[in-house]
């Protein structure tokens, strides 16, 4: 196992705050990753009112539990990727995310965990599947997640 540190995860992901939703990662062993992500009530999505749930509670959105997610994936593949010599560079890009399911919500004070798997990587693409958790509730289930690299624009 190897935890990863804040400087490593932004030399890892192209992105910065307040889109960087990983805020600590450890490698579970060969093509695993456990990654975590604080809510916070202070996180630019919850400025509109029209986030709040039935109860009135602010509530994540769930496409952000979904690129927080991705964002995990992405500093395991990236990490094989490098550890097999296969890092040809690019930018990654969420291709697309199949047979998932939506469980439960996140709320502020909440911490994302995501228990990630890489089950196949190739230079230009990696195939991920996993869960993320709030305490004992799975509140995500993804069954396949497909991640690409493509080309940096020229003088990128």
């Amino acid at each position: 196992m190897r935890t990863l540190s804040r400087d490593d995860i932004t030399a890892i992901l192209p992105h910065r705050p307040p889109m960087l939703l990983v805020d600590w990662a450890r490698l579970d062993g060969e093509g695993e990753i456990t990654a975590r992500k604080a809510v916070t009530e202070d996180e630019p999505c919850f400025v509109a009112e029209s986030l709040r749930g039935v109860s009135g509670a602010m509530v994540y959105p769930v496409s952000l539990v979904v690129e927080s997610f991705a964002q995990a994936g992405l500093i395991l593949w990236k990490v094989a990727r490098r550890a097999g010599a296969e890092d040809s560079g690019g930018v990654p890009l969420f291709g697309s995310l199949k047979d998932g399911s939506v469980e439960g919500e996140a709320f502020p004070g909440d911490v994302l965990e995501h228990r990630i798997r890489l089950d196949k990587a190739m230079p230009d693409a990696a195939f991920l599947s996993g869960e993320t958790w709030v305490g004992q509730r799975r509140i995500l289930t993804v069954g396949l997640l497909v991640a690409v690299a493509r080309p940096s624009p020229r003088g990128a």
